[in-house]
């Protein structure tokens, strides 16, 4: 698959960090963010590895039960309830300067397959992967509510990555087995879309003109409680 075509504007290996939510995942580093305007979230992945980096999540309470899906297919055979189970996953490979993302879906611990095996969509709007100082790099965009084979990027998150294996066994960046030290788990507390803090600027105008209505309506209460005591004073005189 070829590398999905991307919004940045030629702009995707510039960024400020402090722009970022950035968890640090083995060893490698997590950077996400929210949209509120395109309703959209946007993740980059620096990760110490020169083959394939991936990335998924599911809801934090999700059970077993969501293996029914899809319908038409036989429940897995495993009992327990393992972390790459009902997982939305990004994946991106790279050579040198050029790379490819696209969206996936595991419903058990096999390999991952497109969206569109499941009978979704490649839901990314805009991706990239490159290699650059011994690392790779993946940063995509995505709707933070997706379609079939998603899992919507708010709440509370089992949040799960892995790098693939570097030695001979496998071709370079065959999407296969990741070995035991590649891989990890953690959690992502992602705010509901419209729940964001309010930027502090805004804050502070926000309680000033809070407290320059507050003023406004206590003159007005003044000026009332004045008037009424004037005409008082005139009927009695």
């Amino acid at each position: 698959q070829c590398e999905r075509q991307n919004s940045f504007s030629g702009e995707e290996r510039i960024w400020n960090s402090e722009d970022f939510k950035r968890q640090d995942i083995g060893d490698n580093r997590l950077f996400w963010r929210l949209n509120e305007n395109d309703g959209e979230m946007e993740m980059i992945v620096e990760a110490s590895t020169l083959t394939w980096v991936g990335v998924g999540w599911r809801p934090a309470d999700a059970t077993k039960s969501c293996q029914k899906f899809p319908a038409d297919a036989p429940s897995p055979l495993d009992r327990d309830f393992h972390a790459m189970d009902c997982v939305d996953m990004v994946v991106g490979v790279a050579r040198g300067g050029r790379g490819a993302v696209a969206d996936y879906y595991t419903r058990d611990r096999s390999t991952p397959r497109l969206d569109s095996f499941w009978g979704g969509e490649d839901d990314l709007t805009s991706g990239s992967a490159w290699e650059e100082d011994g690392k790779t790099f993946l940063r995509f965009k995505k709707k933070v509510s997706g379609g079939t084979a998603d899992h919507s990027f708010q709440g509370k998150l089992h949040f799960i990555w892995a790098t693939g294996l570097n030695d001979d066994f496998y071709k370079p960046d065959q999407l296969k087995y990741h070995g035991r030290s590649q891989r990890g788990i953690a959690v992502l507390d992602v705010p509901e879309l419209g729940s964001a803090p309010m930027d502090p600027v805004m804050a502070a105008l926000a309680a000033a003109m809070l407290l320059l209505a507050l003023i406004t309506l206590l003159q007005i209460g003044v000026n009332v409680y004045r008037q009424c005591v004037l005409d008082k004073s005139k009927a009695i005189s």
